[in-house]
């Protein structure tokens, strides 16, 4: 697997869709980590995340959902939900290789100083919020890529 932190393609990515500002920005309207939903069911997530247009299936082997928008064919995300965080794991394709990280990796590819945290949520109505938000980032760092390397 490629090492993406020095991956100057996915840093001009970054930059180009203003991904650090938009992260930290979800972060710091979504960080009650007290006030979090604890086990939020699974029926509910899916059903918030297939209302939003994508594409959903649970691994169970990993407890995790494999999320996939029909606008953005080559780039997926591993969604894990679990105490009210979210953390998201943008996977995509290049050539032969697989390269994915999380959003909070991807933070420090962009150029943050640390690891900007997960977002929680408190229900379901925020969980959709969030999830509105970061598919927004994928999708745009998608149609980024496309353009620049298609």
């Amino acid at each position: 697997m490629k090492n993406i932190e020095n991956d100057k393609k996915l840093k001009d990515i970054l930059d180009i869709v203003n991904f650090l500002e938009r992260f930290t920005d979800i972060r710091s309207q979504h960080d009650d980590i007290e006030g979090s939903m604890k086990n939020p069911d699974k029926k509910e997530i899916r059903s918030i995340m297939e209302g939003q247009g994508l594409v959903v299936k649970f691994m169970s082997k990993g407890s995790y959902f494999l999320v996939k928008s029909k606008d953005s064919p080559w780039a997926w995300i591993h969604l894990d939900v679990k105490r009210g965080k979210v953390e998201f794991i943008l996977c995509f394709e290049e050539s032969t290789e697989i390269i994915g990280t999380t959003y909070s990796v991807l933070s420090l590819v962009a150029g943050a100083e640390e690891r900007i945290k997960n977002p929680f949520f408190k229900d379901y109505e925020e969980f959709g919020v969030v999830l509105k938000k970061c598919i927004g980032i994928m999708k745009d760092i998608n149609n980024c890529y496309e353009d620049m390397y298609n």
